[in-house]
């Protein structure tokens, strides 16, 4: 065992210091690189996580933004089919002036209507589904180009294919508004199947001089049928581009033999109408009932793998009630996965590459400052030695006249706290001592002021509970701010009674705490004379 003495311990404390310094750098280095090795597994246990549910926000917004373009595409149809059938009814409208411009007052009005009749009747539009019609105010048809057997008898009481008596209301309308817009419901000429019901926008405008209306109309799917050719036009140039990330559209479909099935619109590896097995349309109708959009099933993947893991997220449009949707393959993601697992392990094993290189290169610099720093110390410390004995003398004796010092300060101080303490309990004026709002301590003429029963029942009582709450924030601000001036509140005696007070404070350490001295003097008397002297005043000068 190594005896330490005045030549050794210094290379004693060399060595064990930087031994331990040594350790120490070698334990923080290990713990660096093992949070590290851990900070990487936590992160390639979550990842998978993190991709998938960017994943998922993905295919989510590509469905979102296909069904979104529907919507909009739907508005500009309609918008476009509100223009077209109104300038149609306009063109009508402009001949029909024409001709009774140059026909009135040489033929009769029933001679006019003819005369527009027969020029009206053969304008066709839309293959000739779209024509002008027209009829009286008081509901008798008179030209009905697609029907002219009904020409000349009343329809006031018509009703579409939905019960609504479409007659009466454009005459409303009309009468009204002179023009406007109606939806009505009927089956379509040149479908075979007369228990389909089409909605079809009609336009009507008032001809005055011949008390009837115009009007013509369109079907509403004639304009969405260009859209969704559109709309599988586009996904088709879509799924081009990317068809391990292609978009696919199906429909909810009802026979005989499925029910509720899912019936293929377009997919890239199904037929048009394709019907998907029943397990997989119970799965997609459970989710679209229950507003839940993401579903995880077996599939296979475009290279021809089968029965992939994909998860994929579905949309329910309900004005053309198709399924969009589009989906990604675990697989495809755990490449990417591993693309970054594997730039992430080359940066790890260049962080600890890192962290030992720091370990070595400190290990060598604290080891010569350590060394110069001791060859200093031996020195100072030799230095020292010698005055230390010079001084020892020189502390005794400074040690001798500090006690009687200490002994005079602390005679001094007691008669001081003595003479504050008689002082304190004897001033006719009401104080209070308080550490943080809450009092200490408090005179006689404090606690009496108060009507308190006792020093003891007013010590423990926080400040503003006492001051009215309307003068809480001014108060607070004077013990913040250490202000001393005096200033007015509203206080509350311990019987209830309110009374003015002047109240001041100071503020003063005392046993090492900041304490609050506040002193209050009752000016009730004074406020209530000032009220007096202020009426008394007002009389004077009313009696003046």
């Amino acid at each position: 065992m190594i005896k330490l003495n005045e030549n050794n311990i210094g290379k004693f404390n060399l060595v064990s210091t930087l031994t331990i310094l040594i350790f120490f750098a070698t334990i923080f280095t290990a713990f660096s690189v093992y949070s590290r090795v851990n900070d990487f597994e936590t992160l390639k246990t979550n990842v998978k996580k993190v991709f998938i549910e960017n994943r998922k926000k993905d295919i989510k917004h590509t469905v979102q933004n296909i069904n979104r373009l529907i919507s909009n595409q739907n508005e500009k149809s309609l918008a476009t089919l509100k223009t077209t059938i109104k300038n149609r009814v306009y063109n009508a409208y402009e001949i029909s002036q024409k001709v009774y411009d140059q026909y009135k007052g040489r033929k009769t009005k029933k001679e006019i209507i003819e005369i527009i009749k027969e020029i009206l009747r053969p304008i066709r539009y839309d293959n000739g589904t779209g024509y002008i019609f027209m009829a009286s105010l008081k509901g008798v048809d008179i030209l009905f180009p697609v029907l002219p057997q009904i020409e000349g008898k009343d329809i006031y009481k018509l009703q579409d294919l939905k019960g609504t008596y479409v007659v009466q209301e454009e005459i409303t309308i009309v009468k009204k508004s002179q023009e406007g817009y109606i939806k009505d419901y009927w089956s379509k000429p040149d479908v075979l199947d007369k228990t389909m019901i089409y909605p079809k926008l009609t336009f009507v405008k008032i001809f005055k001089p011949l008390d009837l209306y115009m009007g013509s109309g369109m079907y509403i799917d004639d304009a969405k049928k260009k859209n969704k050719k559109y709309i599988t036009d586009l996904i088709l140039q879509l799924n081009e581009q990317n068809p391990n990330n292609y978009l696919f559209l199906a429909k909810l479909s009802n026979s005989n033999t499925h029910k509720d099935a899912v019936k293929i619109i377009i997919h890239p590896r199904m037929e048009t109408g394709y019907i998907m097995d029943n397990v997989l349309s119970k799965k997609i109708n459970l989710l679209l009932n229950n507003s839940k959009n993401y579903l995880t099933y077996k599939f296979s993947h475009p290279d021809g793998t089968k029965d992939m893991s994909k998860t994929s997220y579905f949309l329910l449009n309900k004005e053309w009630g198709w399924i969009i949707g589009t989906g990604f393959y675990a697989s495809d993601i755990d490449k990417d996965i591993q693309i970054w697992e594997d730039k992430l392990s080359l940066i790890l094993k260049e962080d600890i590459a890192t962290y030992i290189i720091i370990l070595i290169l400190f290990s060598i610099l604290l080891f010569f400052i350590l060394l110069t720093i001791n060859k200093f110390t031996q020195k100072t410390i030799q230095d020292y030695k010698s005055r230390v004995h010079e001084k020892e003398r020189a502390f005794e004796e400074l040690n001798e006249k500090l006690e009687e010092q200490v002994k005079e300060r602390t005679l001094q101080l007691q008669d001081s706290s003595d003479n504050f303490k008689a002082l304190f309990d004897n001033t006719i004026e009401a104080i209070g001592l308080f550490d943080d709002g809450i009092c200490i301590d408090i005179n006689n003429a404090g606690f009496q002021l108060f009507r308190f029963n006792s020093k003891e029942e007013a010590i423990g009582v926080h400040l503003l509970d006492y001051i009215d709450p309307r003068y809480h924030e001014e108060l607070e601000r004077n013990i913040v701010t250490l202000n001393t001036e005096p200033f007015e509140v509203k206080a509350f005696k311990a019987d209830g009674e309110i009374f003015d007070v002047m109240i001041r404070g100071y503020s003063k350490f005392i046993d090492g705490n900041l304490i609050r001295i506040v002193s209050c003097v009752d000016i009730s008397e004074l406020k209530h004379k000032e009220s007096e002297l202020t009426k008394l005043n007002s009389e004077l000068t009313n009696v003046h």
